[in-house]
């Protein structure tokens, strides 16, 4: 018999005394990224909007040093929605992937005055962290979607860092 181990009266090893191994914690048990994804995709009370339908999300972990892509411009502050290099691969050009994560330009709604972007800007997870991963779908008023992208919650841009890395999207 192996050292550490004891018998049990059936002559079969255990080592840890026969107790259930106890699962690992989950780091985003207490996330509310989804609600908050959910919550960015639902017009507020009295406002229009485009976006009037939300995708089912689900909370997911994204590793440290994980790259993502959001549209650009997005103004000074870091955006809120990602996706990975794949979706890009995927939707390669600009009409294809804006179509994909379902935002509206005036290329493909009526009434809507702001130019298709064309441009993707690459971040780096600084650390580990819990996202909202949805594929988009809801808005299909708007385009077919398709892609699955990431809500990252205001208090958790922290844990992204912005590179200097810019995609031309065809």
């Amino acid at each position: 018999m192996e050292r550490g181990l004891t018998k049990r009266t059936s002559n079969k090893a255990r080592g840890n005394g026969g107790r259930k191994k106890q699962p690992c914690p989950d780091p985003c048990k207490n996330s509310k990224a989804a609600l908050l994804a959910k919550a960015y995709q639902t017009p507020k009370e009295g406002e229009k909007s485009i976006y009037n339908k939300q995708d089912d999300w689900e909370v997911v972990y994204i590793a440290k040093h994980t790259q993502l892509y959001a549209l650009s411009p997005h103004g000074n502050s870091t955006p809120n929605f990602f996706v990975q290099k794949s979706q890009i691969n995927k939707f390669p050009t600009a009409a294809a992937y804006n179509d994909a994560v379902q935002v509206a330009h005036k290329g493909n709604f009526k009434g809507v005055d702001r130019s298709m972007r064309t441009e993707m800007h690459k971040f780096v997870t600084t650390k580990g962290l819990c996202v909202a991963k949805s594929k988009a779908l809801a808005n299909s008023h708007i385009s077919a979607g398709g892609a699955v992208q990431f809500y990252v919650t205001n208090e958790d841009k922290g844990k992204i860092r912005s590179t200097p890395t810019y995609l031309n999207l065809k």
